[in-house]
């Protein structure tokens, strides 16, 4: 299964503002990879991250994140080298068509909605299509040793 919507208690109005003028009014974001010029990860608040870990079945063992890509129309198929599986929650308004793929052959397609979570198959070839805007999101992920051969 390439994604599934989870049944996992959302967050309030409140700390969507409050997530969204973070990564809108902050300098503090780091680009990541070669990809740093569209693709930036942001440290959730204290009291977010406390909610998760309260709210979600997740462990300590989970890295938590705020993401957000910016100028770019879509993002290209790619494997996540260091992760298989990520928790995802958008905040900014759905639209984009995440999209997996092997060898030219589609093998499925959604388009996650706003404020509801996701997982997400990420270590399968997989797209993002249609960005309008920027795409803003809580990724909740373990990571996995990079398999070297798949580089």
């Amino acid at each position: 299964m390439y994604y599934k919507k989870l049944n996992w208690p959302t967050l309030d109005s409140e700390q969507h503002n409050e997530l969204i003028s973070l990564v809108k009014n902050s300098t503090n974001s780091k680009g990541i990879g070669i990809w740093g010029d569209f693709y930036h990860h942001y440290d959730l608040p204290e009291s977010i991250r406390t909610w998760c870990k309260e709210n979600l079945p997740i462990t300590d063992d989970y890295q938590l994140v705020l993401q957000r890509f910016f100028n770019v129309e879509s993002i290209p198929l790619h494997p996540d080298i260091n992760r298989k599986e990520n928790f995802i929650y958008l905040l900014s308004e759905s639209g984009p068509v995440t999209r997996w793929q092997k060898r030219g052959v589609i093998l499925a397609e959604v388009c996650v909605p706003q404020y509801q979570w996701f997982s997400l198959d990420v270590g399968t070839p997989h797209e993002v299509l249609g960005l309008k805007d920027d795409r803003i999101a809580i990724s909740i992920f373990k990571t996995v040793p990079i398999n070297k051969k798949s580089l």
